[in-house]
């Protein structure tokens, strides 16, 4: 794959490798274990021969392994940025290893290339706090953008039913008139941004021909008192977060979830500044759901002063608001 092409000389060479680390102080003093290059190349390799999203996966489990093997690996965490922004969903997260790249290996010859590419990233942040999918979840494979997923019950999995809209594996190709086609996905979700229509014409390729459908852009944003994660990095929100913090896990067109909107809405009009919430939508962000745990929707789990005190499952409008209660009169 072109974005690891660079890179990929760590690993065909003990030699070059040597250098490289020889190059960066802070491996002046540390010895760089073996597995450490088994891993890298594991996961070069399987991205490279990806056919499908859960080889891009498996490509994540293996360059998170060596992160934490690791943790002051500068290309392990530049490898696993670069994977994460292939995914929908992920891009604070990708924003985050990248940053940690560079500021583990400031003088590393792509530096400026990087930095590029944050920008990019921050920017997809930023969009996709204006609008969401509705259902529908993207990945970025070698040779394009994908359709990934459709979450079950979802608008989409009723039109597909029905024969419209995308459906799991098209290839986007077109946004509207945009030719995205070898575009990476950041680039085809501001095209999408871009496109004033709610339902967004493309062009996608499927079984090998090319066929005129269409995407279903919702915007996000449309409770008052609190916000969609988006492309957001939900770790760095549990941590920074200094209130109590209420995440839930749901999708908007779910009728066991529309009930908890007014309910979460009231306890943040109520104790304002000492409770904040996020909504996490599971079809967009599917890498997040799965590292939660998360098995079943709605689900809200609670946090104060970064650590995770409470889970409830379901809609539980009352019983939520005694938890809320009780852990801002401690």
């Amino acid at each position: 794959m072109s974005i690891f092409n660079i890179k990929k000389t760590i690993i065909t060479s003990l030699f070059i490798l040597v250098i490289l680390l020889t190059s960066n102080a802070i491996f002046a003093q540390q010895e760089i274990p073996e597995e450490i290059k088994g891993l890298i190349a594991q996961g070069i390799n399987t991205l490279e021969s990806a056919k499908s999203s859960e080889d891009i996966d498996t490509v994540i489990e293996i360059f998170k392994k060596a992160v934490n093997t690791i943790p002051n690996y500068p290309d392990a965490h530049y490898y696993l940025g670069k994977t994460y922004s292939m995914v929908q969903g992920n891009a604070g997260r990708a924003v985050k290893e990248l940053k940690k790249y560079l500021e583990l290996y400031p003088n590393a010859p792509d530096n400026e290339k990087v930095m590029k590419d944050i920008s990019q990233l921050e920017e997809t942040i930023k969009t996709k706090r204006k609008f969401n999918l509705a259902g529908i979840e993207l990945i970025s494979l070698s040779d394009g953008v994908y359709v990934r997923s459709i979450y079950p019950n979802c608008p989409y999995d009723r039109l597909t039913a029905r024969g419209g809209g995308v459906r799991i594996h098209d290839k986007i190709v077109k946004i509207g008139d945009v030719d995205v086609s070898g575009l990476s996905l950041q680039a085809v979700l501001s095209a999408i941004e871009s496109d004033s229509q709610k339902y967004v014409n493309v062009t996608v390729e499927r079984g090998g021909t090319l066929s005129k459908t269409f995407l279903l852009k919702n915007i996000s944003n449309r409770y008052e008192n609190f916000r969609d994660l988006g492309e957001d990095d939900l770790s760095e929100i549990i941590t920074d977060s200094k209130e109590l913090l209420l995440v839930v896990f749901g999708t908007d067109w779910d009728e066991k979830f529309k009930p908890c909107i007014p309910v979460i809405g009231s306890l943040v009009n109520t104790y304002k500044d000492k409770v904040s919430v996020i909504t996490v939508s599971v079809n967009e962000n599917r890498t997040i759901a799965k590292e939660y745990n998360i098995t079943e929707v709605p689900v809200t789990l609670i946090y104060k002063n970064g650590k995770k005190i409470d889970e409830i499952k379901g809609c539980q409008g009352d019983l939520i608001k005694e938890k809320v209660n009780v852990l801002i009169n401690k």
